[in-house]
């Protein structure tokens, strides 16, 4: 079931849209912080808490978690290797639920509610699956657009280390070839990426379910490819800015403070880490925000959502009456 539309809606040019995001995200800054912060926060501390521990070698390095006596431990590695993969996999399941509980709580305070911090994850929580299942589907998209170039340029290193003369130039062939498809493979990816750029605001405020919600973000996008490719290119140029700027204050003083090491120590490690991890909770909701406004931009424009939530309120009011 789809959430109802916000009111006041019109078509807006893209300086607005980002205008109007902003002045969202800064009236609310308390409870847009704290939806991002809930999940995002916890994790990424003890992420950076674990990143300083394993390459600062104040305590012990991953070497020494790896190697025995100059040997190299399987167990290790392969626990290593699981450890990483389940705190990855944690990761990913944490911010598309905290990006779930962004667009619900950008969508309630564009329609004038205003639900608290554990609302907006409690109505949210349902959506995760669908929206962790458009998620691994568009990733394995992503890849199958370049596997036959890896396929190519991995048979075509095979022959040329390996082979003779005429092998050696299929090899060369091959990699040409490889190259081709690897170029053609980032301008699909592209595409497709734009095309589902509002696939997270199909699932959670129309209850897509993962195959569809990437179909619904294309129908969206079909007729105003280039607008949203250029809101992305400026959505990502401001996000860039405002996450590089706080780590520039604090790295280079850190730096400097400490001299030229060869390995940086535990809490100038810590410090950069953990800056990293607030900045990027502090511009979560930009992203969210932002996004979920071209979303019901694109509705105004291709399906007179304006109109649409105009008739739903004279209904309402008349219902009142």
């Amino acid at each position: 079931m789809s959430l109802p539309a916000p009111r006041n809606l019109r078509p807006r040019t893209l300086a607005e849209l980002l205008d109007v995001g902003l002045t969202l995200y800064r009236d609310n800054f308390l409870h847009f912080v704290g939806v991002a912060a809930l999940v995002n926060l916890p994790l990424g501390l003890v992420t950076a808490l674990l990143t300083s521990v394993l390459f600062s070698g104040t305590v012990f390095t991953a070497t020494d978690l790896l190697t025995e006596a100059g040997s190299i431990r399987p167990e290790a590695i392969a626990a290593g290797v699981l450890g990483a993969g389940m705190l990855a996999v944690l990761s990913a399941a944490a911010s598309l639920f905290s990006t779930a509980a962004l667009l619900y709580a950008a969508h309630a305070r564009l329609a004038g509610r205003t639900p608290g911090i554990v609302a907006a994850y409690r109505n949210s929580l349902r959506r995760v699956p669908a929206l962790l299942g458009a998620y691994v589907l568009s990733s394995l998209a992503y890849l199958g657009l370049f596997l036959p170039a890896a396929i190519l340029i991995g048979v075509a290193a095979f022959l040329i280390s390996e082979g003779d003369g005429g092998a050696a130039a299929g090899g060369i062939v091959l990699i040409l070839l490889g190259t081709a498809l690897g170029f053609a493979g980032v301008g699909f990816a592209l595409l497709f990426y734009i095309r589902w750029w509002f696939f997270k605001q199909a699932v959670v405020l129309e209850s897509h379910g993962p195959v569809s919600a990437l179909g619904r973000s294309a129908d969206l996008v079909r007729d105003r490819w280039w607008k949203t490719l250029g809101f992305a290119i400026l959505l990502n140029l401001l996000t860039s800015a405002l996450s590089l700027t706080p780590q520039a204050i604090t790295s280079v003083p850190i730096a400097i403070f400490s001299g030229v090491q060869e390995q940086p120590g535990f809490v100038p490690t810590l410090i950069n880490s953990a800056v990293g991890t607030l900045t990027a909770t502090l511009i979560l909701p930009v992203s969210a925000i932002a996004t979920t406004l071209l979303y019901f931009d694109h509705r105004v424009r291709g399906e007179a959502l304006d109109i649409e939530a105009g008739v739903a309120d004279l209904e309402q009011q008349g219902a009142r009456v």
